[in-house]
């Protein structure tokens, strides 16, 4: 089990790598569209606390993917301005917490597959050996 769990770091390393491109991605995306683009400026203060730069978009995806009152603290307040920021958010959720999840779950799970199988081809060349051994003892 360990060894399976050592054996999937290169795979956990890409999937970190896709993470952080998606990261990037969607926050230009969000700078851009809800940080950037406000027409008054009391509600540009107001979402350029989450959207202003890209890091903070960046902190406010971070929250979104845990699920940490992303649906009251954020999501609902910029939707009041924008109706369809819906899809952005559902998409990001959809791919950064359930994606990202189910591919790490793989990843482990293959390795884990790849170990069993390891062992039990071990296993029945020792049985071998060991019949081998035997039937050469008794003649």
């Amino acid at each position: 089990l360990t060894e399976a769990f050592v054996s999937s770091a290169p795979g956990v390393m890409w999937v970190g790598v896709l993470l952080v491109m998606m990261f990037l991605v969607f926050s230009v995306v969000g700078t851009v569209s809800f940080g950037l683009n406000t027409g008054e400026a009391i509600q540009q203060a107001e979402y350029s606390e989450w959207f202003g730069t890209v890091g903070s978009s960046m902190y406010s995806l971070f929250q979104i993917m845990t699920l940490e009152s992303w649906s009251m603290g954020i999501v609902r307040e910029v939707m009041h301005e924008w109706k369809y920021s819906w899809l952005f958010f559902v998409t990001w959720i959809c791919l950064s917490s359930y994606g990202i999840l189910n591919l790490l779950a793989s990843v482990f799970v293959e390795k884990i597959i790849e170990a069993k199988e390891k062992t039990e081809e071990q296993k029945k060349a020792q049985t071998s050996l060991e019949r081998k051994e035997v039937t050469s003892l008794l003649h």
